[in-house]
């Protein structure tokens, strides 16, 4: 094939390992890989389709097919899970110590809709019994989707984080602190279920869920003008995965990395991050599906078969 007439796709998404090393051609399909910053991935997709293909959240993803406003299609690759009891966090001199003390609290959220708090929330009441509407929340003035009217809520320019440190908010959701980059001793926030890491591999063992929060997603326009991207892309993914899993499967998702005993689960022939859609990916998506019916955020949920292209 002349060096003009070959196709190449750009890939755009986060740090991971797993990821950045993608670039390589598959299917007659030559693939690059621009690392760029997830929130504004996030948000030049959401507001202007600015890719062929990159990273996204998967509950934004679910909402845009909810509401009929596509433009894109997911590829059934995951690049990022991450248990989300242990995000839920209170100040370290807090008396607040179980999710049923969050009643009637005021509680700080970076973004409303994203996809880690809507799996903080549903666990929330799956495995606690605390509704949302339990809980008084506050967020920033910038959200990516409009907050359910049912959710009592107030927004804040003043930092978050700082406010539950001080003692102004009574806890947080976020999967992303300052605090946490500080050494242990000095940390001033601590997780509200203490025993977070025992709890999160109970939970994985008794539901299978390693929760999905990001996906891969490709501009149906691209589809269109390469109709076999989509496989090649799973392909590609798949690839740098079994390479990655025979070298060192924890630093899977680079910085934020998979708990030691779910990577050594890897070794006995478990595959806790799998791709395509396989029955425990699918049960994963509809559990978050729900998730975000039942808070609301979404008023119809979509199929798995209709979001994803073939792989």
């Amino acid at each position: 094939m002349a060096i003009e007439n070959q196709q190449r796709i750009e890939i755009v998404g986060g740090a991971s390992k797993y990821a950045s090393d993608i670039s390589g051609r598959y299917r007659d399909i030559t693939f690059s890989y621009k690392k760029e910053e997830v929130g504004r991935i996030f948000n030049n997709m959401r507001t202007a389709r600015s890719y062929d293909v990159c990273e996204y959240s998967l509950a934004n993803f679910i909402k845009s097919y909810a509401s009929a406003d596509t433009g894109i299609v997911g590829v059934p690759v995951f690049p990022y899970r991450a248990f989300r009891h242990h995000i839920i966090k209170v100040r370290r001199d807090s008396i607040l110590e179980s999710p049923r003390d969050l009643i009637g609290k005021v509680v700080a959220i970076p973004d409303y809709s994203m996809t880690a708090g809507v799996w903080a929330r549903g666990i929330l009441l799956e495995e606690y019994q605390v509704h949302w509407s339990d809980i008084r929340w506050v967020s920033g003035p910038n959200q990516r989707f409009p907050v359910p009217s049912t959710v009592k809520i107030n927004y804040t320019t003043d930092d978050l984080e700082d406010g539950v440190i001080s003692g102004v908010y009574d806890a947080i959701i976020s999967p992303e602190l300052r605090d946490d980059a500080r050494p242990d001793t000095n940390q001033r926030l601590r997780p509200l279920l203490r025993n977070a890491d025992d709890i999160e591999r109970e939970y994985y063992e008794r539901t299978g869920l390693y929760p999905i929060n990001h996906l891969i997603v490709m501009a149906e326009s691209c589809l269109a003008k390469h109709p076999q991207a989509g496989a090649a892309l799973y392909e590609a993914f798949s690839k740098k995965k079994v390479d990655l899993f025979g070298s060192n499967p924890s630093s899977f998702f680079g910085g934020d990395e998979m708990p030691g005993w779910l990577a050594e689960t890897i070794a006995r022939g478990d595959d806790p991050v799998p791709y395509g859609l396989t029955a425990r990916n699918i049960v994963n998506i509809k559990k978050l599906t729900g998730y975000l019916r039942e808070q609301h955020l979404i008023s119809r949920e979509p199929s798995v078969q209709e979001m994803f292209v073939a792989s």
